[in-house]
């Protein structure tokens, strides 16, 4: 019946959501205690989120950097821009492939 059907995509839907929240913990634990520099940026650049390593080699702190353009980890803005250009597309083209 249909309330059957409706408790079981509850329930699956319940168990994805676990899962879902394990694999984020794990990514987040993996990347907090990574001795290499990691950060994630948006469409526009802007940095979003920043690991312990990244801090620590660049300097900044946490509320500093967040929000910030990527602009700023480069020597001049030709270097941003080239950046830009150049591995942006390659970037996105292998999101596209996920």
């Amino acid at each position: 019946s249909f309330a059957l059907y409706n408790l079981e995509i509850e329930e699956e839907k319940k168990e994805v959501e676990e899962e879902l929240k394990k694999s984020e913990a794990h990514l987040r634990a993996l990347i907090e205690s990574s001795t290499d520099a990691i950060i994630t940026l948006d469409c526009d650049r802007n940095i979003l989120t920043c690991n312990p390593a990244f801090l620590k080699m660049y300097g900044y702190t946490y509320e500093e950097i967040i929000g910030k353009s990527g602009s700023i980890l480069h020597p001049s803005k030709e270097s941003f821009d080239r950046v830009g250009k150049e591995l942006l597309p390659i970037i996105l083209k292998q999101l596209l492939q996920l």
